[in-house]
């Protein structure tokens, strides 16, 4: 049995690895998104010098860049 037209084979292949792209990239932005939540968190518990250190100003420019990119 055929699936799809004789010949068809390679545009059904290629429709299909584009969903997978899409769904890898949905993914690994929510990934991203969730070492965001962590970073935010840690950087308000994590104290050095009786402040946390996400109040220090290199530390919250890593993490603004963090969130731009």
């Amino acid at each position: 049995d055929i699936l799809g037209k004789e010949g068809a084979g390679l545009g059904i292949l290629n429709d299909s690895l584009q969903w997978d792209r899409v769904i890898i990239c949905a993914y690994q932005l929510g990934a991203m998104a969730r070492q965001l939540e962590q970073t935010i968190d840690y950087a308000r518990r994590r104290k050095q010098f009786d402040q946390p250190i996400g109040k220090f100003q290199s530390v919250s420019n890593r993490i603004a860049e963090m969130k731009l990119r």
